[in-house]
């Protein structure tokens, strides 16, 4: 077992995407964002005989570790996938912190692999589209006296992700070397992070992109104090607007089904459930006197 360095990029994300075909969602690497995550620390790769890799998050002060389901060369001897789902585990009782590893609900059997090795399900993730007629009357929003969207900076932006999530459940403050790490990427661009001002306050704000399956809206959220007000919808609404221009035909993002209050608010503007994604969870060991 060996830790990836950003010289790795080309071979990981050709593993990669050996190891997804056919699997729902899945998008092929991009070799330069890799590299960069990479370079940043942002991600962990463990690389397994140069024929198996666990692809691991874990930012600072992070409350759990998160790591994808496994990636195995088609060729790879099978042993190599329970090895690191078994390594992931070790990695989660050495730094005391829980770990959830994240599989498509139409992954039956790996889901089983799960399981037997003492993982239990804990949360779902539903990705969401927009697309079809819908979207095509999508329109920007009017904005009343006093409102604008502007590009934030990243202390900005991580100050409102922050307050808008801080009580959701499973929420890890994110840390401003996080954040300074995606508006460094190689294909950053300063109009995908903006935030909605009503009179010179920042109350919600987006990340957006497009990548080859169509336009992503990544974050979106409202600070606390401001929530119910419309703002959010506003942002979304601006979000999709902003990637329409940019000529995708489907919009999508992912939203946590324990969150009935967004799902419900994604419904309304017209997104609508593809598929789900389900996290598996382990428990660290404690050790006991």
């Amino acid at each position: 077992m060996r830790t990836a360095t950003p010289e790795d990029a080309p071979h990981i994300a050709h593993l990669m995407d050996l190891s997804r075909d056919g699997w729902t969602g899945y998008t092929p690497v991009k070799v330069k964002e890799l590299e960069h995550s990479l370079t940043t620390g942002e991600l962990q790769v463990y690389v397994l005989e140069d024929s198996a890799l666990l692809e691991c998050y874990h930012r600072e002060n992070a409350t759990q570790i998160i790591c994808m389901y496994p990636y195995c060369h088609p060729q790879a001897p099978k042993s190599m996938e329970d090895d690191l789902i078994a390594f992931a585990k070790q990695q989660s009782n050495a730094r005391h912190i829980p770990l959830e590893i994240s599989v498509p609900h139409t992954r039956e059997r790996e889901i089983q692999k799960l399981i037997a090795q003492g993982y239990v399900h804990s949360r779902t993730f539903y990705r969401m589209f927009l697309q079809g007629e819908v979207l095509h009357k999508m329109t920007a929003p009017e904005l009343p006296a006093g409102w604008s969207f502007r590009t934030v900076k990243a202390a900005e932006f991580l100050n409102l992700h922050n307050n808008a999530f801080r009580t959701h459940y499973g929420f890890s403050a994110m840390t401003l070397k996080t954040v300074e790490g995606w508006y460094s990427e190689p294909d950053f661009d300063p109009e995908d992070w903006q935030a909605l001002f009503v009179h010179g306050k920042p109350v919600a704000y987006f990340s957006i992109g497009k990548q080859e399956d169509g336009g992503h809206v990544y974050l979106l959220g409202t600070i606390q104090e401001m929530q119910g007000k419309g703002y959010g919808r506003t942002a979304l609404r601006q979000a999709c607007h902003l990637l329409k221009q940019r000529g995708v035909d489907r919009i999508q993002l992912g939203v946590d089904t324990g969150n009935e209050h967004a799902l419900e608010f994604y419904k309304r503007i017209g997104f609508e459930v593809a598929y789900a994604n389900l996290r598996y969870r382990y428990e660290p060991k404690t050790l006991t006197l």
